[in-house]
């Protein structure tokens, strides 16, 4: 069966991801919700956790998991003296691992993606989704498809898309796109498009709340946080 815990970790520029992670800004939920949502990226709070010090902490213990490749299952043994204290457990425990360490990835990805050379050499990229039963309908309506990289479309729908979303990008060069016959879209034509969920029922193809802006291009702003 698929981990997307390991996957992340064993996938995490570690540099990039590090940095990044390691320069969030831990705050309260309600000093977070002040400040602008585009430098939200760059700090660090957990819902109804109002102590700084246990944010530091448990920011501390993340980026542990990040350093040594923690496992949910190690990181939730290490850190359960501090999620026992804020009673914090369960899928809330799993949801603060996997979008913290996913956010700290994808934020690493868009650096490496975005230097120079990179993009010369391979200007399209493709969302890919994990595909399996805990998917969003609406990311795997997306699964496989390529855009530019310099598309607007990456502006809304950068991973992750969501708390717990598991999706990334891989990077094709024009010989690749040539070579498998693969066909590069345009962003507008996928923004607010209906697509149809398991269910039969359509839906606009729109990021979860709270998640339609890139946390890669945010995540490596010069702007700091007032």
């Amino acid at each position: 069966m698929f981990d997307e815990a390991e996957f992340i970790l064993n996938n995490l520029p570690f540099e990039e991801a590090l940095k990044f992670f390691q320069g969030k800004v831990p705050m309260t939920e309600d000093q977070f919700y002040k400040i602008a949502k585009k430098a939200r990226t760059r700090a660090f709070t957990v819902a109804d956790m109002a102590s700084l010090d246990a944010l530091k902490d448990l920011q501390g213990s993340l980026t542990k998991a990040i350093e040594s490749g923690q496992s949910l299952v190690d990181w939730k043994k290490s850190a359960r003296e501090l999620l026992s204290q804020w009673d914090v457990g369960g899928w809330r425990a799993e949801t603060i691992y996997r979008t913290n360490l996913q956010t700290a990835y994808q934020v690493g990805r868009y650096e490496q993606m975005t230097d120079p050379d990179v993009i010369d050499m391979r200007p399209y990229w493709m969302y890919v989704a994990v595909m399996d039963s805990h998917t969003r309908p609406e990311h795997a309506a997306l699964h496989g498809k390529i855009f530019r990289a310099d598309d607007p479309f990456w502006d809304h729908w950068y991973p992750p898309n969501g708390f717990n979303c598991r999706c990334t990008v891989h990077t094709l060069s024009g010989s690749e796109l040539d070579r498998e016959g693969l066909r590069v879209q345009k962003g507008e034509d996928w923004h607010n498009r209906p697509v149809k969920l398991q269910s039969g029922m359509v839906a606009q193809l729109i990021p979860d709340p709270g998640w339609d802006f890139n946390p890669g291009k945010q995540g490596l702003a010069k702007a700091g946080i007032a």
